[in-house]
């Protein structure tokens, strides 16, 4: 009876690890959408109303990164997506420059920058 149950079970051992693997990625790469979709809108509309609204975007995404828990193993794909949104950042906030309205531009609210400047 403990046999077959085991031969059963085997397949299932071997394709564990693909399976964690591809869910703890899936938890950060599924942000880099929204970040894509953010780059593209922000090259087409460069209004000062847009710059705002894209900028709103952004903090919106970085708050919920921030709140992304991966094993230490999957930080370096979280880090490289905050990297990516912090150069979206500094070409929003090289926009909002060039804009005649100041803009607010923040990043992560619970202690941590984005990278190794914090735009403000």
């Amino acid at each position: 009876m403990l046999l077959p149950l085991l031969t059963l079970l085997f397949p299932l051992f071997k394709f564990m690890p693909a399976i964690y693997r591809w869910r703890m990625r899936s938890r950060i790469y599924r942000w880099y959408a929204e970040l894509e979709t953010i780059d593209s809108a922000m090259n087409r509309e460069q209004s000062t109303e847009n710059v705002t609204r894209h900028i709103g975007l952004l903090n919106t995404l970085e708050q919920n990164v921030c709140n992304i828990s991966v094993p230490l193993s999957f930080s370096e794909e979280l880090y490289q997506l905050r990297l990516h949104s912090n150069l979206l950042r500094e070409n929003l906030g090289k926009m909002a420059e060039n804009t005649t309205t100041s803009v607010s531009i923040s990043g992560c609210v619970v202690g941590k920058q984005w990278g190794s400047t914090l735009l403000k």
